[in-house]
């Protein structure tokens, strides 16, 4: 799988793209266990971790990534075993 931070990143970009509007909120979920929490306040500045917790293998594709705005727009992004993205 690639690096979970660049898929954090190219989602924040395609948010904003969208206009979802800062803070977000977002839960990162793999079938394994893996799952991922946090708070990204805006450009230039690092995510807070709010809750972590990774299997020995770390995330692993398929997984769910879930996003929530400073409105309550919320989206939910799947990621297939071959990194193929779909927006819901």
């Amino acid at each position: 799988m690639e690096d979970f931070s660049k898929i954090l990143a190219e989602t924040f970009e395609q948010c904003l793209a969208t206009g979802m509007r800062l803070p977000f909120v977002i839960c990162g979920v793999s079938p394994n266990g893996s799952v991922m929490a946090l708070r990204m306040q805006g450009p230039g500045r690092e995510p807070e971790v709010l809750a972590e917790y990774a299997e020995d293998e770390g995330f692993r594709l398929p997984m769910t990534v879930m996003v929530l705005d400073k409105d309550n727009t919320a989206v939910r992004i799947t990621i297939a075993a071959d990194g193929r993205r779909a927006w819901h």
